[in-house]
């Protein structure tokens, strides 16, 4: 369960997808008694979209592995919906997951690539071994493309504008996925555990 999207609720706030700006509050009273409900019923917590400080807040009342289902590298692009290398360490030191996210891999058009997403996932293993790395490609762009412009509008003034990998948009293209870890030099055990057992 994850406790936040891209805003506040009662349980948190979300982080923006800008560099900083987002609320400095982590979890409140009620997020931290959720957090700890949830491990208590053995409901897997996920971090994607938490804020930097609810992050570090629901780490410190849980101890059972989490997850980030769908986020990226921060020092790829540096947004707070991402996760920097103290963050990833965090969660590989309670032999969590990161799912990698297709639509976050940059902030720059020409670097929006396969291979870039490929780099999201090399970064994670080396921080925290192969077991702490998986898929989480949020594809939505099926969804995004019937939206009226208006929609799309009011998307990149309250979040962002997403951009979509070319030959990596929905799941028909995942074996583009395979063949580049190939490419890159992942065993087969590894791409097993990347693409499912993870």
């Amino acid at each position: 369960m994850g406790l936040t999207h891209a805003r506040s609720n009662a349980a948190g706030h979300g982080g923006i997808f800008a560099s900083s700006g987002s609320l400095q509050d982590g979890l409140t009273e009620f997020g931290r008694d959720l957090a700890r409900e949830c491990e208590a019923l053995g409901v897997i917590i996920d971090l994607a979209h938490i804020n930097p400080a609810g992050f570090n807040d629901i780490l410190s009342v849980t101890t059972k592995p989490p997850i980030v289902s769908h986020t990226n590298v921060r020092s790829y692009y540096d947004i707070e919906r991402n996760i920097n290398d103290d963050q990833i360490k965090m969660i590989g030191e309670r032999r969590g997951v990161i799912g990698v996210n297709s639509v976050l891999v940059s902030a720059k058009e020409e670097e929006i690539t396969l291979d870039c997403y490929v780099d999201h996932i090399e970064h994670i293993a080396n921080l925290i071994g192969i077991d702490g790395v998986g898929i989480g490609f949020d594809f939505f762009e099926f969804i995004y493309s019937q939206w009226p412009e208006s929609v799309k509008q009011r998307l990149a003034e309250k979040l962002t504008t997403p951009h979509f990998i070319p030959n990596l948009r929905n799941h028909s293209q995942t074996r583009n996925l395979t063949r580049k870890l190939i490419e890159r030099g992942f065993s087969d055990e590894e791409i097993e555990k990347i693409l499912r057992r993870n």
